[in-house]
């Protein structure tokens, strides 16, 4: 039987239940709790062995991945916030050299530029090191 045709079969309460005790599980492998750890607590309380475990590996699976993705979508944020600093930075430059084309001097955001160069090469490097 699918996960979904279980899901189904399911009340409202039991379905709540069962997210509440993965939360609670996910929580513990959170706070460095080992999966035998938490397996064994199951088990304490009433579940067997077998489906204890396999219950806190698909929880730490689901974890695991969220995770990953958390990371991923920070290093995407990187890439974002270096590439508007290089952006702002260029157009402050281009901006002050044209106001300053009858003569007068004009403003190179350097800082702005290699800070945001420096950002996005973070966040890329990161998101594809965590791909």
């Amino acid at each position: 039987m699918s996960t979904d045709e279980l899901a189904q079969e399911l009340s409202a309460d039991e379905q709540r239940a069962i997210q509440e005790l993965a939360d609670y599980v996910a929580q513990q492998l959170a706070e460095g709790r080992s999966q035998a750890e938490v397996t064994n607590e199951l088990v304490e309380n009433g579940w067997e062995q077998a489906d204890a475990a396999e219950f806190v590996v698909q929880v730490d699976g689901a974890l695991q991945q969220a995770v990953h993705q958390a990371k991923g979508s920070q290093y995407v944020k990187h890439i974002w916030i270096g590439a508007l600093w290089a952006i702002g930075g260029t157009a402050v430059t281009v901006a002050t050299y044209s106001a300053a084309s009858d003569g007068g001097g004009y403003v190179i955001a350097w800082g702005a530029i290699i800070f945001g160069v420096i950002e996005s090469l973070y966040g890329i490097f990161g998101w594809l090191t965590n791909r």
